[in-house]
């Protein structure tokens, strides 16, 4: 599934959601019923930057994906992204060197043992 159609279906089902009338208040006056659906209202909310950055994330790795397949050669990008991409690889290097050392600091030696790493990285 492309990252577009997931996007326009989970869109559809997030709209579904917000139609139904548990997320409209009843009245204007504090109520159990106004306080669950300002809850469920908030909650919507937090799927729906989710779902935004669920899009991203998979539009990323379509675009890296294509990019990869395609015949250009690193020098022939422009600096702008040589530049990106190498900053981008150091930045993810160094931030989960930071997840090892805490593995180690804790006592949690054996924390990626058994494990693929190329799982660990996203």
């Amino acid at each position: 599934m492309s990252a577009k159609s997931e996007l326009l279906e989970r869109l559809q089902y997030l709209n579904a959601a917000i139609n139904l009338p548990d997320l409209v208040d009843v009245g204007i006056l504090p109520s159990e019923h106004n306080g669950v659906a300002n809850l469920l209202r908030k909650g919507l909310s937090i799927v729906a930057y989710n779902i935004l950055e669920g899009f991203i994330k998979n539009k990323s790795i379509e675009s890296l994906n294509f990019l990869s397949t395609s015949r250009i050669q690193f020098n022939d990008l422009t600096e702008y992204l040589k530049n990106s991409s190498i900053y981008g690889a150091l930045n993810s290097l160094y931030y989960h060197s930071g997840i090892l050392k805490k593995g180690w600091r804790f006592g949690l030696e054996n924390c990626y043992s058994g494990r693929n790493f190329k799982n660990t990285f996203y």
